[in-house]
């Protein structure tokens, strides 16, 4: 996660699902946080839902107003304000909510010890679910290594699997890439493989502006509740045509 994205409507529809998770459990957040790549600019449409003349801003307003009005006031849509500092210190989540924000190191042993560190501490706060927000998502195939300039965009299946050991459920963010279905759902697929993860899978697909999608991988004893919970979203979609997740079913 970069702060530059923060306030984005991928953001929107990503706090909607958390605030519905943190009814039930204890959430922790590790940010996968990555400095602002200089030179690249977010773009700007991904703003468009907060701006009055939008033909369909109301529409989104209606999907969760207390999350749209907030970020209206903070005026969230301009550059100098997106800063996920500010998601942390504005009751965007339950107080109760952990945080892990500090930044990935480029250095194979630094970012293990980074990861260790998050990993107690998530563990040491006794949360229920891990949401994990890489950049890109889950590491795009086996033959990809934390030693690549850019691996600090993805989470690796061998951190999966030790979070996931931790007896805690996850929720990974996935970007949707430019590879072929086929590919696309076997990088989801194979987590069951390279993590060694027997239990249950579910992945909720954002449709709006551009894909995304939330991966969760279910501990036994969160089954029933995780998926009551993606049902309630479920049904907003349903109420409302305008608004965000359906389920998707990797191949």
């Amino acid at each position: 996660m970069q702060d530059k994205y923060v306030g984005d409507i991928g953001d929107f529809g990503k706090y909607i699902l958390l605030n519905e998770i943190c009814k039930e459990f204890k959430l922790g957040i590790n940010w996968f946080y990555v400095n602002d790549e200089k030179g690249r600019q977010d773009k700007e449409y991904r703003y468009l839902y907060l701006k009055e003349q939008y033909k369909n801003s109301k529409d989104f307003r209606v999907c969760c107003p207390d999350l749209y009005d907030k970020f209206r006031s903070w005026r969230i849509a301009d550059n100098k304000n997106r800063n996920i500092a500010k998601i942390e210190e504005g009751q965007i989540l339950p107080i109760a909510t952990v945080f892990y924000r500090n930044p990935i190191p480029r250095k194979v042993d630094e970012r293990e010890n980074w990861f260790k560190v998050s990993k107690e501490g998530f563990k040491r706060e006794n949360v229920n679910i891990i949401f994990l927000d890489p950049d890109n998502g889950i590491q795009p195939h086996p033959q990809k290594n934390k030693e690549d300039k850019d691996a600090a965009k993805y989470i690796f299946y061998d951190e999966i699997e030790r979070y996931y050991k931790l007896g805690k459920s996850l929720i990974i963010y996935n970007h949707r890439d430019r590879t072929s279905k086929e590919k696309y759902d076997e990088k989801i697929s194979l987590i069951k493989d390279y993590a060694n993860l027997y239990n249950s899978i579910r992945v909720l697909k954002f449709k709006r502006f551009f894909v995304r999608h939330y991966v969760f991988l279910i501990q036994s004893n969160h089954e029933k509740v995780i998926d009551k919970t993606i049902k309630r979203l479920n049904n907003i979609t349903e109420k409302d045509p305008q608004f965000l997740f359906e389920e998707y079913y990797p191949n």
